[in-house]
């Protein structure tokens, strides 16, 4: 069976990233969900485009707990342990998320559907040295910027990745915000800080 050509520009894209390394990523297409623009969420880390609302840090925060404990309900609390889930706005209005395993639940699918959120995914998008959520989220950019180096943005599945600057915020405190990190840590809002406003850890304190 031939290979996919999307995967096949995917994996040649994603050779040329040195940390993480990103073979391939499945991206569905986006759906753009527009907020009521009776309500006032603009959140300022983000320059909103012309009529789109934005989330509010916390309001992302806490959709990605919702997704979080939809998950839990389904399958429990002792299957949810390390799960973290992260939602994403980017400068559109696109909502997103990701899930930091490779597993979801039917209730967890149908309340992000109902809020708006896509969900970006793929065994490319998480290694082992970076499969925090929110370290996902940064696989994802570094994977458009390398399409754009590459000049080929304007194809799939690049252009529907989410266009900076973007929102993030995970379901569990960031990755490694302790006072002695481990020594495998993925130091993820270091890392978001790296792309000078490009990609901000929203939320959390």
């Amino acid at each position: 069976m031939p290979k996919d050509p999307k995967n096949a520009a995917l994996g040649a894209a994603a050779k040329k990233i040195a940390k993480p390394a990103i073979k391939k990523i499945k991206v569905p297409n986006p759906r753009v969900r527009r907020l009521d623009p009776n309500k006032k969420q603009i959140d300022a880390t983000v320059t909103p485009s012309d009529g789109v609302t934005m989330k509010t840090g916390p309001e992302l925060r806490k959709d990605a707990e919702d997704i979080h404990k939809a998950y839990e309900k389904q399958y429990g609390e002792r299957a949810s342990q390390g799960l973290t889930v992260a939602t994403i706005q980017d400068k559109n209005g696109n909502l997103y998320y990701v899930m930091n395993r490779n597993t979801t639940s039917k209730d967890a699918r149908d309340l992000a559907d109902s809020l708006g959120y896509k969900r970006l995914m793929g065994p490319g998008t998480s290694t082992p040295d970076a499969n925090h959520a929110e370290r996902i989220a940064l696989n994802i950019h570094d994977l458009r910027t390398q399409a754009i180096k590459d000049g080929k943005i304007g194809e799939e599945p690049y252009r529907s990745l989410p266009e900076p600057p973007m929102n993030i915020s995970p379901s569990r405190k960031p990755c490694d915000d302790a006072a002695t990190p481990p020594a495998n840590a993925q130091n993820c809002r270091a890392e978001t800080q790296k792309t000078n406003g490009l990609v901000n850890l929203v939320g959390w304190p």
